[in-house]
């Protein structure tokens, strides 16, 4: 899970004391009326997570997203993808003239490190700029009461639910059938993208993994080709190393992924360690359980479609 859970959980429900509120006008519950500071024709497009209150009732908390930002470099699925939502958004009327949800379902698989969330990012920024929203989920049941309560009020907006580490979701049974009933069952909506990320596909079963209408699209994100890890490299360095050596360290690098080249960096510049010292540790920390298609040459696309594996 990413650190946002942390922030979220410290974080309170109510308006602390030292942030006085200017109450100014009603909202109304049933027949109780609440005195606000500030009413909302529409939710602000922002990113949120669905939480409830002391009485049982979802609101939508502005939540944080926690990654660096990470371009489209070469061989990287981002690009593939992104276009592939963008034509989705414009293709609502055609699939409502097909009697068909306007939805869609992504899953990114993959080891730890190599962009996934960065590409969840960057389909997250495009929706805010459209207007919608985006809501990071922790809890199925919840989620789903509050987008409901979100199409009640707002029924065409677009919105991107973000799910994180999906495996850690299938461990009880109860939350499996929430998690299949938000997708394509009873609490899916419309108008909705799904975006997933996995570091174990192995541990998905096949009804998850390989079902159109619930993952339409299934990515594996490879560690970074050679031209991404020297873009990269480039623009974390800001000039601190010839072109020439950054060309060197990207041929040095292969099989490291985004966030090791990154604590590489942070070691050989930041804290003046050895380099060759310190790529032999992040190279001894890289596993092989995810299934992939291996890469026959660096000029070959770092990533995949569909997965093979499955339970």
């Amino acid at each position: 899970m990413s650190g946002i859970e942390d922030i979220l959980d410290n974080e309170v429900d109510y308006v602390p004391l030292h942030k006085p509120v200017d109450y100014n006008s009603w909202a109304k519950r049933g027949e109780r009326f609440y005195s606000v500071d500030v009413t909302h024709k529409q939710l602000p497009a922002d990113i949120y997570v669905v939480k409830k209150d002391n009485n049982g009732v979802p609101y939508f908390h502005v939540a944080p997203f926690l990654t660096d930002k990470l371009t489209p470099f070469a061989g990287t699925p981002a690009p593939y993808v992104f276009e592939q939502i963008q034509t989705f958004w414009k293709a609502k009327e055609t699939f409502n003239k097909l009697g068909f949800l306007h939805k869609r379902g992504v899953l990114f698989f993959g080891a730890a490190g190599c962009g996934k969330t960065a590409c969840v990012k960057l389909i997250v920024d495009d929706v805010i700029k459209r207007n919608g929203i985006a809501v990071y989920i922790r809890d199925f049941e919840e989620t789903s009461e509050g987008l409901k309560m979100f199409r009640k009020v707002e029924p065409d907006r677009p919105v991107v639910a973000i799910e994180e580490d999906i495996e850690t979701f299938l461990n009880e049974k109860d939350e499996t059938r929430e998690f299949l009933a938000f997708l394509d069952g009873e609490n899916q909506i419309n108008n909705i993208v799904n975006l997933a990320t996995t570091n174990k596909p192995e541990e998905l079963e096949e009804r998850i993994i390989k079902r159109p209408g619930r993952f339409d699209l299934v990515i594996g994100v490879n560690p970074p080709i050679k031209e991404a890890r020297q873009e990269y490299l480039k623009q974390l360095l800001c000039g601190a190393m010839p072109d020439k050596e950054i060309a060197e360290l990207a041929t040095q690098t292969q099989g490291l992924g985004f966030s090791h080249l990154r604590e590489l960096v942070a070691c050989i510049v930041g804290l003046k360690l050895d380099k060759k010292e310190t790529l032999e540790r992040l190279k001894k920390g890289i596993t092989e359980k995810v299934k992939m298609k291996k890469l026959g040459n660096e000029s070959e696309l770092g990533f995949t479609v569909n997965f093979e594996g499955g339970k």
